[in-house]
């Protein structure tokens, strides 16, 4: 009995305690990750569409205006007075990063493929970047997949203009960030960006007036025709607006300080112009797509190449 009873007095054994739950991921950590991805990505981008560019494209007296510009703003000469240049100067586009890059590294030829391979790069990101604000997860990835094979992997005409200084590419650069800021963005921050983007397009580049003003102005007067509410299109008018007016009070105080004149006056194109422009329009966005070929001595690229992009 006594032995017994001292075993069912005998104290049970505690039950086994839970395991300790797993240690949350370091978010920090992943971040670093993917930051370094990207860098890394955009790098070895870089090195690929600078080694295509050099193969493409020897550099033109176009080229070499914007390098001079460059130099002429790293060593001091901001406003670039004395100079006579035309509505597409890009002062505040392109020659800024030509007078970085020549600054830092020295001014030489290799500027003509290593700015425009920068810039088409910044180009990819940017628009990467909004395609992952488009609707669903899958339009998302599609959109992404889209911009790496049209902009990352371009086909052989799109090259001779994305590889190439004074195409318009840091316009479309600039007004991505316009469009970024304006609709992307919610915070004030990211509207007074996309006036300072349009006020630089601008200035740089007249040709931002229908790259950026306009897609603005009509993409507010749209959201306030479908919402029946003036505040859904403010962030678009106001963009466009305030870049525009930011525009013309840093042109004026130029001016007054002593900048460039502008030569050409030829704004507008004329009537047949813009008839012969739509015409060809199919044509040109082929040959852009990889579809086919409009400039001289660039071919369209393999078959195979042209039906991937197509698909």
């Amino acid at each position: 009995m006594t032995t017994s009873f001292l075993a069912e007095a005998r104290p049970r054994a505690a039950p086994d305690a839970p395991p300790a739950p797993a240690p949350a991921p370091d978010r920090r950590t992943g971040w670093r990750w993917s930051t370094a991805a990207w860098c890394l990505g955009s790098v070895g981008l870089v090195a690929l569409l600078f080694n295509a560019a050099r193969a493409s494209a020897g550099g033109t007296s176009d080229d070499a205006t914007i390098v001079l510009e460059g130099q002429a703003i790293a060593s001091g000469h901001l406003a670039l007075g004395g100079w006579s240049l035309s509505y597409d100067s890009f002062w505040t586009l392109e020659a800024p990063l030509y007078g970085l890059i020549g600054g830092l590294f020295g001014v030489g030829q290799y500027l003509m493929w290593l700015v425009p391979a920068v810039f088409a790069v910044l180009l990819v990101l940017v628009a990467l970047w909004l395609a992952g604000g488009v609707g669903r997860r899958r339009d998302s990835w599609l959109a992404a997949a889209a911009v790496v094979v049209m902009l990352g992997l371009p086909s052989p005409v799109l090259s001779y203009f994305l590889l190439q200084a004074g195409w318009h590419v840091a316009t479309t650069l600039f007004a991505l960030l316009a469009f970024a800021g304006a609709v992307r963005s919610r915070s004030r921050l990211g509207l007074a960006g996309a006036v300072v983007a349009v006020a630089a397009a601008q200035l740089g580049d007249l040709l931002a007036v229908a790259l950026t003003v306009l897609p603005l102005v009509l993409a507010g007067l749209v959201a306030i025709a479908e919402e029946r509410s003036w505040r859904a299109g403010a962030r678009q008018l106001g963009a466009a607006l305030g870049g525009g007016l930011l525009a013309i009070v840093v042109r004026l105080v130029a001016v007054a300080a002593g900048t460039y004149s502008v030569t050409s006056r030829d704004v507008l194109a004329s009537p047949q112009q813009i008839l012969s422009n739509l015409a060809s329009l199919p044509g040109r966005l082929a040959g852009l797509g990889g579809l086919g070929s409009f400039v001289s001595g660039v071919p369209a690229g393999p078959v195979e190449l042209r039906l991937g992009r197509l698909l």
